[in-house]
């Protein structure tokens, strides 16, 4: 019975020495994605943003909506983005599913959201 231990955990051992990354990540997509992203917003729009939390944090959805909603249709490209995931996470608090997966969508492809943006992204889709 030792002898069969042993000669099992000397198995395991030379297995792991040599394949020492069985499981092998794909660094360069994961680099790229990192490397990308963090888009700088305008003070006013971080203001905006900020509003609406304060007023969702106080259950008026209706109106943090509306004004971050009139606020994405003026806004720059990486701007739309940041208030699109915003304008999410609003409606997926209001029970709105189907606006906030609608929003979801606009920028699961953004180029201009970190990678810790785009992992929340695709879990709230799932």
């Amino acid at each position: 019975m030792f002898i069969d231990s042993l000669f099992l955990l000397c198995f395991v051992f030379s297995e792991a020495l040599a394949n020492p990354n069985p499981f092998p990540l794909n660094k360069p997509l994961i680099k790229k994605l990192k490397n990308q992203g963090g888009n700088l917003l305008s003070n006013r729009i971080g203001e905006y943003i900020l509003r609406a939390e304060n007023l969702a944090s106080s259950k008026k959805y209706d109106k943090a909506i509306e004004l971050l909603e009139f606020h994405y249709n003026k806004a720059e490209k990486s701007e739309k983005d940041t208030l699109a995931v915003q304008l999410a996470y609003l409606y997926k608090q209001a029970d709105n599913n189907n606006k906030a997966l609608e929003y979801f969508k606009k920028v699961s492809d953004s180029k201009y959201l970190d990678y810790n943006q785009r992992l929340s992204i695709l879990y709230y889709k799932a």
